[in-house]
C-alpha cells in the first residue's frame, strides 16, 4: 500500500539482561524491519511470550530498543529533539489489553476526556466542551451519550471500557494505533463490534493500526485490507497481504496453526489431518541466535534449519523465512477436506 510512511523499523533488536556476574540475554525481539505506512492494518500473530507486546511498545516509543533504528516520519525517533518528539507523540497512540488498568476509576469518563480535549482542541466555552465530549461518545457507540457522562469505568462492561480507551485515543488526531489484544479481555459475543469500531476508524479517519494478537480468527476480520506478520520467538517468520498469506500458507508453523484451527463442520473437523509437531514445548527465553526458531519444533526440519538462521525471501506471493520452503509438500486448507 502507498502511502505517508508513519513508522518503519530497522533491523531492530531487544534483550533484556539479567545475572549479575555472568550477564545471560533474553532476547524478545529479533533483526525485525518492518515499514507502517498510512491507512495501513497490519496484524502481528503469535503465541504467548513471542515478543509481540515487545514489538508494539518499540513502534510506540516507550521502550528503546537494544539494537536497529526506530524512525517516526522518517527522523530517528531516539535522536529527536526533545521539541521534535513532543509533536509526534500524539500522532501515535496506544489502546492496552486492559481497559480497566488504563483508565482512572476516581473520575468519571466526562473527566476522563475533558482535560484532553480540552488540550488539543480548545474549546471557548463549558457548553461547546461538552459538546465536543458527546460527540465523541456517540461516535464510539457509547450512546446515548448523557447516560455515560457522569459514570465512572467501574459501571461500564469490558467493550465499554474500550471503547472508551478508543475514544481517548482519537482526541490528538492519531496517525498510528497500537492495538495490544484490544479484545482478549471481552466477551466473545462483543468482540465483533470493538473490531467493527476499528474498522471504522481506518476507514472513516484513514488512522493506521498495528493489531496485535494470538488470535487468527480475529485477525482475519480484516482480512479484505489487512497485512498478516507471523512473529516466532522475536522473529518474523512470514509476512504478507492476509488473503495471500492465508490461502498458500507457505512456513511450517504458520501451516500448524490453520491445521489445529477449529472448524465449524464437526464431519470436516474430524476428517482433517494436523500437523504433528517434533516438540509441544516452547522455550520460555531466547538465548541462543543461531539457525530458525521454530526447527526444533517443525516436523520437516534438516541441520540447515539448526545451523543457520533464514531471512525473509519472496515466496507465493509473500515474503517467508523458511530455509525448505521448495521442499515442502502442497499446502491442502483442513477445511477444504472432503467429506
Amino acid at each position: 500500500m502507498n502511502g505517508e510512511e508513519i513508522v518503519e523499523l530497522k533491523n531492530v533488536t531487544k534483550y533484556f539482561e539479567k545475572g549479575f556476574i555472568k550477564k545471560v540475554r533474553n532476547y524478545a525481539v529479533i533483526d525485525v524491519s518492518l515499514k507502517i505506512r498510512k491507512g495501513e492494518i497490519i496484524t502481528l500473530i503469535g503465541e504467548s511470550s513471542c515478543g509481540k507486546t515487545t514489538l508494539g511498545r518499540i513502534v510506540a516509543g516507550l521502550i528503546r530498543p537494544s539494537k536497529g533504528k526506530v524512525l517516526w516520519f522518517g527522523k530517528d525517533l531516539w535522536r529527536m529533539s526533545k521539541r521534535e518528539f513532543n509533536r509526534y507523540r500524539p500522532l501515535i497512540q496506544v489502546v492496552h489489553q486492559d481497559p480497566y488498568a488504563s483508565l482512572n476509576p476516581t473520575r468519571t469518563i466526562y473527566q476522563i476526556l475533558s482535560p484532553i480535549i480540552k488540550k488539543y482542541y480548545k474549546p471557548k466555552s463549558k457548553s461547546d466542551l461538552l459538546r465536543e465530549v458527546k460527540n465523541l461518545l456517540g461516535y464510539v457507540g457509547l450512546t446515548p451519550p448523557d447516560y455515560f457522562l457522569n459514570k465512572y469505568p467501574h459501571h461500564l462492561s469490558g467493550g465499554m471500557k474500550q471503547r472508551l480507551a478508543f475514544a481517548r485515543s482519537l482526541i490528538p488526531k492519531p496517525k498510528l494505533i497500537v492495538a495490544d489484544e484490544p479484545v482478549s479481555m471481552i466477551d466473545m459475543s462483543l468482540r465483533l463490534s470493538v473490531l467493527g469500531l476499528m474498522k471504522k476508524l481506518n476507514e472513516d479517519l484513514g488512522i493506521a493500526f498495528i493489531y496485535i494478537s494470538h488470535d487468527i480468527a480475529t485477525a482475519r476480520f480484516f482480512a479484505d485490507k489487512a497485512t498478516l506478520a507471523l512473529m516466532y520467538l522475536g522473529r518474523i517468520l512470514e509476512i504478507g497481504s492476509m488473503d495471500e498469506v492465508i490461502r498458500t500458507p507457505m512456513h511450517p508453523y504458520l501451516r500448524a496453526i490453520l491445521s489445529a484451527s477449529p472448524i465449524p463442520d464437526p464431519r470436516i473437523a474430524k476428517r482433517r489431518r494436523k500437523i504433528e509437531l517434533k516438540s509441544l514445548e516452547v522455550p520460555r527465553e531466547v538465548v541462543q541466535l543461531k539457525g530458525c526458531p521454530f526447527s526444533p519444533r517443525c516436523p520437516y526440519s534438516e541441520d540447515v534449519c539448526f545451523e543457520n538462521t533464514p531471512s525473509l525471501k519472496r515466496c507465493s506471493g509473500h515474503e517467508v523465512a523458511c530455509h525448505l520452503v521448495d521442499k515442502l509438500p502442497e499446502w491442502v486448507p483442513p477445511w477444504q477436506v472432503m467429506v
